[in-house]
């Protein structure tokens, strides 16, 4: 009965290390490091995809502004009525009716602004995608890893820790970066 034996990276790269595997089962690896963060923004479209967005949301916050200006003509009459009356209740009712969609679609419209930016950054990352598998393959670059060069970040201990090991590599040597490569090409 044969066995297999399945050796992960790690395993693989100890027995290399050791001189475990013959010289002639070795062969040079070559790696390459992009900075993904950089290259999103840097990418030609990004700014101008979070331009359009913001346009967009301007566009509708003013509609917003102007039923916030209603809402204050319907305050400023308020005080015009009794308090207590009917016509006073009516129109409390009206502010308040307003005031909570207001509050709400706010609310809906940052969200969907989000959700847009998402939509538009994930596009953009597939896109860069496409350029770093170009650029390794004329390179004959088998391996391209991410890095991260900017700070850690983290409104609590959690936060920072999370983000801290989910960055694979806290060195590369910058023969090794790719980046601007990239970016050429995408541009």
């Amino acid at each position: 009965m044969k066995h297999r034996v399945i050796l992960t990276g790690t395993a693989l790269t100890i027995l290399l290390l050791a001189g475990a595997v013959p010289a002639a089962a070795q062969q040079p690896f070559k790696i390459a490091f992009v900075g993904m963060e950089r290259i999103i923004k840097e990418h030609p479209e990004t700014a101008a995809r979070t331009a359009a967005v913001e346009r967009e949301l301007k566009s509708r916050m003013e509609g917003l502004k102007q039923e916030a200006d209603r809402m204050r003509s319907l305050r400023d009459d308020l005080d015009l009525l009794k308090e207590g009356s009917p016509e006073w209740l009516e129109q409390l009712k009206k502010i308040k009716i307003l005031e909570s969609t207001l509050e709400l679609d706010q609310k809906i419209l940052r969200i969907e602004f989000d959700l847009r930016l998402v939509d538009e950054l994930k596009d953009i990352y597939n896109r860069s995608r496409v350029a770093i598998k170009e650029v390794a393959e004329a390179e004959r670059i088998p391996v391209v890893a991410m890095y991260s060069s900017s700070e850690v970040g983290g409104s609590s201990r959690r936060e920072l820790i999370g983000d801290i090991v989910t960055r694979p590599f806290v060195y590369h040597d910058p023969a090794l970066d790719i980046t601007d490569r990239v970016i050429a090409r995408l541009k």
